[in-house]
């Protein structure tokens, strides 16, 4: 649904117990303020579209699923003074793509305090998040469950890759097309500890070397995705 969130008040206080949400092109968006969605005690879902307006998931607490695509602005409140008690939700899955203003700050206060349970994370297209400081920045421990990570289209490094890949150990699908990657990261992260790597897209990254895609091909069970965007088939894959 769209428009702007006065409107649409009426009909989301019609479902207090909606499990998954999905908004469009809204405008006005302000989790804090609106009556309906901090009453919203069950959605565990909430998918955001080209919305405008300020993202607070500290008050969504039983929320899993989280998706911002597009290039709307979504400032988180600085503080938890407007809900003290509330540590905010465990997500599971996290996507925020194809953003210019999203920082890797942004990312880690989405993230918030509680650890562990992130399976996917999915920042491709957000071009000022850089990877190195959101590995500083994040809770311990939020990383270790991931298993399907996409940096497609990032100012991701090869120290970036080779600093995360310890912490990545049950990490098996992971894309990252379209960046400045080179055999480095490629061998780091094949040969990571943990569990074996399934899936890795480096389509239109031209600085990996010959040398570095001939290892990648000769790894058993491992699907390759590379040359250009266009060729390359896309791969959906979701936990729960």
């Amino acid at each position: 649904m769209g428009g702007v969130v006065a409107d649409i008040e009426p009909l989301l206080e019609k479902i207090p117990e909606i499990q998954k949400l999905i908004l469009k092109n809204l405008q006005g968006l302000d989790v804090m303020s609106s009556p309906s969605l901090t009453t919203m005690t069950h959605l565990e879902e909430l998918r955001l579209r080209n919305c405008f307006g300020a993202l607070y998931p500290q008050a969504l607490p039983s929320l899993r699923i989280l998706q911002v695509c597009g290039h709307g602005v979504f400032i988180q409140k600085p503080t938890h003074s407007d809900t003290p008690d509330c540590e905010g939700p465990s997500l599971v899955e996290l996507i925020v793509r194809d953003n210019r203003v999203i920082d890797a700050p942004f990312i880690t206060r989405l993230l918030g305090p509680r650890a562990g349970k992130l399976r996917t994370l999915n920042i491709s297209g957000c071009h000022r998040v850089n990877l190195s400081c959101l590995i500083k920045s994040v809770p311990e421990g939020v990383l270790d469950e991931v298993v399907d990570l996409d940096l497609s289209a990032t100012h991701v490094t090869d120290e970036a890759i080779e600093t995360l890949t310890p912490t990545l150990r049950k990490l098996r699908y992971i894309s990252l097309d379209t960046t400045n990657i080179t055999g480095i990261a490629v061998k780091a992260l094949i040969l990571k500890p943990g569990a074996k790597l399934e899936y890795l897209s480096i389509s239109e990254c031209d600085r990996i070397s010959a040398d570095a895609m001939a290892f990648a091909r000769r790894q058993t069970g491992l699907t390759l995705r590379s040359g250009s965007i266009s060729a390359a088939n896309g791969r959906k894959v979701r936990y729960g």
